[in-house]
Order: C-alpha cells, then sequence, then structure tokens
C-alpha cells in the first residue's frame, strides 16, 4: 500500500512539474556583429555599456568582446576598430 501511494504522489509531482515549467517559452538569442571605431576617451567598460543586453553580466560580456578582438588586459586606442556581438533575446 506504501509502494503504490509513494508511487502515485510521485507521479503527481511529476505532472505538475511538466505543466508548470513546461509552460515556459525558450528564449532564442541571434547575434549580429558590429564594427565599433575607438574614440578617444572611450573604454571597453564603456563600449560593453553601450552594447550589452540587460539581460548580460557586464564583465561576462567584456570578456567576450575581449576574446573576439584578441585584446590582452584592458588597453584599447584611439583610432582602432573593434568587433561587438550585439545579442538579441526573442521568445
Amino acid at each position: 500500500m506504501k509502494k503504490i501511494l509513494f508511487i502515485l504522489c510521485s507521479l503527481l509531482v511529476l505532472v505538475s512539474c511538466t505543466t508548470v515549467f513546461g509552460n515556459f517559452k525558450k528564449e532564442e538569442v541571434k547575434t549580429y556583429y558590429e564594427q565599433v571605431y575607438i574614440s578617444n576617451g572611450d573604454t571597453l567598460y564603456d563600449i560593453a555599456k553601450r552594447y550589452k543586453h540587460e539581460n548580460m553580466v557586464l564583465n561576462s560580456y567584456i570578456e567576450e568582446i575581449k576574446t573576439m578582438n584578441c585584446i590582452v588586459g584592458n588597453d584599447i586606442y584611439f583610432g582602432t576598430e573593434i568587433i561587438v556581438p550585439v545579442h538579441i533575446y526573442e521568445l
């Protein structure tokens, strides 16, 4: 009897979780790339704040930009250009 009750409760929990969590739509991420010319006084922090999506962590986004452009350290130079990934989240 206890075994049957345990199985029924487990099934009820499984069905409830599937119903609750199954209704969430997955976000689709589309990425395009923008060429950014470095102006006098620009920093990676400023550029990342300008282009990051609100769902992103700023430091992670800065690291993504640095990796994409083979930047070591945090220095960028006036007159150069970098490629910045722009992520758009859609339902």
